[in-house]
């Protein structure tokens, strides 16, 4: 069985693979993309353990065709809670917005929790291998 690889890089969340449909992928197989590193060597035997997979990232096939396959990012970063202070309109606005931090139940602080954004591929190369997950 011959071995997946990156074959072109569209853009930093995008990529197109060596296989498609002939290969047997299909729309929706989530995949990991890597490269290979250093050998690794046992400290005490100097035996060659491995070498080293440097993990570029996990994605999702979006579109398949008989050759080849669009690979798309689907890594999310973590939610992010972000707290809104209201402006007072008093002469005590800053007074009452220190405070206001103390009080769980104040109306003057709205939490906002802001949606995970994409990530990236990290420095995806033609050539690069990838594996089913």
């Amino acid at each position: 069985m011959s071995e997946i690889k990156v074959a072109k890089v569209i853009d930093d969340y995008t990529f197109v693979i060596n296989k498609g449909k002939e290969f047997g992928l299909k729309e929706g197989q989530r995949i990991q993309v890597y490269e290979i590193g250093d050998e690794i060597v046992d400290p005490d035997t100097n035996e060659i353990l491995t070498q080293l997979e440097i993990i570029k990232g996990i994605g999702k096939i979006q579109h398949c065709q008989d050759k080849i396959s669009t690979v798309k990012s689907t890594m999310l970063s973590d939610p992010k809670k972000i707290i809104i202070k209201k402006q007072l309109g008093n002469n005590l606005g800053s007074i009452a917005s220190m405070f206001a931090t103390l009080s769980v139940q104040n109306p003057d602080i709205v939490e906002e929790i802001v949606p995970a954004d994409a990530l990236p591929f990290d420095d995806v190369k033609v050539g690069n291998f990838v594996r089913l997950l």
